[in-house]
This record gives C-alpha cells, sequence and structure tokens, in this order.
C-alpha cells in the first residue's frame, strides 16, 4: 500500500500508470499468500498461524517452493510482475525533486519485506518440533493437511501473477490509458456534471442548500453532457416546491388565508332558524 501511495503522490501519469500496474500485482499476490498462510495453517497443529514453532507441515516440498514465489513477489524481486512495478515507478521519479526520496522509500521497503519474509520462512519451515501422539491424532489428520478447494484458488492466483510477466506491456498500456483519463479533468467534468445553458456547471461546490437544478433549467432548451441543447421535461410538482423555496412569506400568506374560518352572512343564520312550532298552532 505504501508504494501504491508513493506513486499517486507524485501527481504524473508515468507514475499513476506504474501505481495502477503495482496495484494489480499488489491484489493478487496478497490473496493468493493469504490463501497460502490458511494452506499451512492446517498442516501446523495448535500453533495455526502464529509465528512460533511448530511441527512440520506434512507437504515441506510443495509449500515451501510455493512459499518462496510468494515472498519473493511480496518483496519486489525479479523476474516478476512486482518488481517491474517498482521499476516504472523509479523511472517516473527521475528527474523530480523528490526522486532520492522516492528511491530510499521504495528500496527500503522491499529491504525491510526481504528481511521478515525470510524470518518467517525459516521459523515455519526449519525450526520443527517432533510430532507426538496427541498432535498425531488430532491435527494431522488428512482433511485438515489439504484443505477442500483451497489449492484451487491458490494456483488460480498464481497462475495470473505468472501470466502478467509475459503481458507486461498490454497491462502498462491499459494503466497508462487508464491515467491519462484521470488526469483529464475536464473530460471527467463532462462526463460527470449537467451543464444549464449558460454553460455553467449544475453541481457547485460548496455546496448551497439554495440552489435547486430544477429551478435553473426552467427555460425550454438545457445543455447536457454532451454540449448540445436538448428539451427540457418540465415537472409541475417540482415547479411548485420550488416556487414555495423561493417565496415562503407569500406561501405563508396562502396557507394563512385557507385556515381562516368563514362566518355566515345573516341571510345564511336566518335560513338555518327553524319555527319551534306551526303557523297555524293556536
Amino acid at each position: 500500500v505504501g508504494t501504491i501511495a508513493v506513486g499517486f503522490s507524485l501527481l504524473s501519469v508515468a507514475a499513476w500508470s506504474a501505481a495502477l500496474f503495482y496495484l494489480i500485482h499488489s491484489t493478487l499476490v496478497m490473496g493468493a499468500f493469504y490463501l497460502l498462510v490458511e494452506w499451512i495453517t492446517h498442516q501446523r497443529s495448535a500453533a495455526g498461524d502464529t509465528l512460533q514453532p511448530s511441527v512440520a507441515v506434512q507437504q515441506p516440498i510443495l509449500l515451501s517452493a510455493c512459499s518462496l514465489i510468494i515472498f519473493m513477489m511480496l518483496a519486489g524481486l525479479p523476474p516478476f510482475s512486482g518488481f517491474l512495478g517498482k521499476v516504472m515507478l523509479l523511472q517516473s521519479a527521475v528527474g523530480l525533486p523528490s526522486v532520492v526520496w522516492v528511491f530510499l522509500t521504495v528500496l527500503l521497503v522491499s529491504f525491510l519485506s526481504l528481511i521478515v519474509l525470510t524470518r518467517v520462512g525459516i521459523l515455519v519451515f526449519w525450526r520443527a518440533e517432533p510430532v507426538n501422539e496427541v498432535i498425531q491424532s488430532q491435527y494431522l489428520e488428512p482433511d485438515r493437511v489439504i484443505p477442500l478447494r483451497l489449492p484451487l484458488a491458490f494456483f488460480s492466483l498464481m497462475g495470473l501473477l505468472l501470466l502478467m510477466i509475459p503481458c507486461a506491456a498490454p497491462i502498462w498500456q491499459y494503466t497508462t490509458a487508464t491515467a491519462l483519463q484521470l488526469k483529464d479533468q475536464a473530460a471527467y467534468q463532462k462526463a460527470i456534471l449537467q451543464y444549464d445553458t449558460h454553460h455553467q456547471p449544475v453541481s457547485v461546490r460548496p455546496f448551497d442548500p439554495a440552489y435547486l437544478p430544477y429551478v435553473k433549467n426552467t427555460s425550454s432548451t438545457a445543455v447536457t453532457d454532451n454540449l448540445q441543447p436538448e428539451d427540457v421535461v418540465e415537472d409541475s410538482e417540482l415547479m411548485q416546491d420550488a416556487e414555495r423555496v423561493e417565496n415562503p412569506q407569500q406561501n405563508n400568506l396562502r396557507s394563512d388565508q385557507t385556515l381562516q374560518p368563514r362566518l355566515p352572512s345573516a341571510s345564511e343564520v336566518t335560513a338555518e332558524i327553524k319555527p319551534a312550532r306551526p303557523a297555524n298552532a293556536p
């Protein structure tokens, strides 16, 4: 992650392309690394994934060879794709004021990673303890030695990582094209934002709570992301909402008039009065 952050901090197309290339490598190699750790954990009895001495793994040649390849990929050693990504990153830093710090950071991280991974390999594969009956009966069962479908997933990621070596050129071309698109701010704004008739973006920053896009586009035409005039479909409900927001006082007067009770007239009151008895009553 630190190597990728260094690449994006240089703010150049070449550096971003190298960071994206290394991002692909880092995602695949970390996935393969965690799968390998799970595979080894199944064969280390109660020690599990802790860095403690344990019994020897049941597949020492296969797991040690896979660990060696994965450790070299993690450290960025040749001829694997991690080395190519770091070389691209160092080349992109040549000529910049921070070139010394970039070289020191990348090379120092690779050196420290190599030391740590070497110690992990020595502890896991060389410092083995003898097997007793408890370990033999509880931890060295066949279903724990080879977990279900885990080797298939691991070797699939390993194959993709090895495939990145001969396919480095087309991958680098793809990451370069992606970096060019990320640097093209005008194209990004054109694809994301909407424009009004004055060629101003509808979405503005900083955020203005009184800004209503459907109020701004009340004319007969508006300019969208392709900068071509198009018809605007006016929504009557949205227009009424916008009118209420723009004229809150007038809206309050209307609501007061609506809620004010109406007094009946004298004729209506007289018509409602009924005589207590009929007119021909004695």
